[in-house]
């Protein structure tokens, strides 16, 4: 650790750890490293889409985490009880930084809360944007909708400092500020695992957001007729190409991709493995030949940084993917894996098959990948990265 004294730090995440993602794959690495580094750091932990897990209490690390506590039988009549008692952990103690992630929802609101308070009775706040909230708001009502876009910029211009996990919303939130956003993209937890590969076997990681479930179920189509027609595997047999996809849909997506992939004659070809926890996620991603990604070039996917892909490179399994929003500062095209154009989903398919042929590229780009992972994403680099912006931030009100 280069700053001296450490610095005290509250994380205040938006969800639980599952199903959604960004508390686990990117508060809790965070925080872990920066405890690693020698700062006092707690995550607090909102418990109201897993009320089981409230008043919790534990380690990640030297990190402390605390899911709070809330009268879950009340339903959402105790929302204002949570945020209650969520504002009065975050100010408790002498927090030199409060971040809070996502800048809607309950932590948005601790932050409104916290910047409504004389700069000098309160820490420095500071917000993360890992998604344009807005462009994921486009199913809800207009008044929510107007109700989250109002909620996001006024915390993203009005923080101490932001973070931003893609350059989309690096350019994006600059607009609103005077202060340029952090640029820090996603990490990820996963240890690489020694695992041989499967032959033939590709593995789509997923919560199907990215993609309409036909159009994926067409691209696995072409990749298995291009497979059996460059005669690289047999006609279909046990021994055809398998799909093994890995994650859950918020609203029965895999279920319609299942039946999409049966209505094209392939059911056999897909495994749907669902959830997985970390050890198992390992080992099941890794034991692929190929992962692919494939996205949709929309407002979602350009804004947002995939988490699931810095788990793919973090593992060294290489990856294709549509060159989407932040996809090509995690796949470097020939060397860790392959991008294609968006919307072409024939070349995606081909990029696939060639991948499968050629057991010495995948190889190399194992080896590859997992340094690009180290070098620009590895949770140590970017904590180091934030402890710093944080130092900065905090120089002028007299901190060493």
């Amino acid at each position: 650790m280069w700053y001296n004294p450490p610095m005290n730090i509250a994380f205040v995440a938006p969800f639980g750890l599952a199903p959604k993602g960004t508390t686990r794959w990117r508060v809790l690495p965070l925080a872990r490293a920066l405890a690693a580094r020698g700062h006092s750091v707690r995550v607090l932990v909102p418990s109201w889409d897993r009320p089981q897990d409230a008043g919790r209490a534990w380690h990640e690390g030297s990190a402390d985490v605390v899911s709070i506590p809330f009268p879950a039988a009340l339903g959402k009549a105790a929302w204002p009880i949570l945020l209650a008692r969520l504002l009065a952990e975050a100010r408790r103690g002498k927090s030199d930084v409060v971040h809070v992630f996502k800048p809607i929802g309950f932590s948005g609101a601790v932050a409104q809360a916290m910047l409504h308070l004389p700069a000098g009775q309160r820490p420095l706040v500071w917000a993360d944007a890992d998604d344009l909230e807005t462009a994921w708001a486009d199913a809800r009502p207009a008044w929510q909708r107007k109700a989250i876009a109002r909620q996001e910029r006024w915390v993203l211009s009005r923080a101490d400092g932001v973070t931003v996990a893609s350059r989309a919303l690096l350019h994006h939130v600059a607009e609103w500020r005077s202060a340029p956003p952090v640029y820090l993209p996603n990490t990820s937890a996963l240890r690489p695992v020694d695992a041989d590969e499967v032959p033939g076997r590709v593995v789509w990681y997923t919560r199907f957001l990215d993609i309409a479930p036909d159009t994926a179920a067409d691209i696995w189509a072409d990749i298995v007729q291009n497979t059996v027609g460059a005669g690289l595997i047999p006609a279909p047999t046990p021994s055809c190409p398998t799909l093994h996809v890995v994650g859950v849909g918020m609203g029965g997506e895999e279920r319609a991709f299942a039946e999409a992939v049966r209505a094209r004659g392939l059911d056999g070809t897909v495994v749907l493995r669902g959830y997985l926890e970390a050890d198992t996620l390992a080992s099941e991603l890794s034991a692929a030949c190929v992962a692919i990604l494939p996205f949709a070039d929309t407002p979602r996917n350009r804004y947002k940084c995939p988490a699931r892909l810095a788990d793919l490179v973090a593992l060294g399994v290489p990856v294709v993917a549509h060159a989407v929003g932040e996809c090509p500062s995690y796949v470097v095209h020939g060397e860790t894996g392959l991008l294609v154009a968006p919307g072409d989903d024939k070349g995606f398919a081909e990029a696939v098959v060639a991948l499968l042929a050629d057991a010495g590229l995948r190889r190399a780009m194992r080896a590859a990948a997992r340094a690009h992972f180290a070098r620009h994403f590895a949770p140590n680099a970017l904590a180091e990265r934030l402890e710093r912006a944080y130092a900065s931030a905090l120089a002028p009100r007299g901190n060493p």
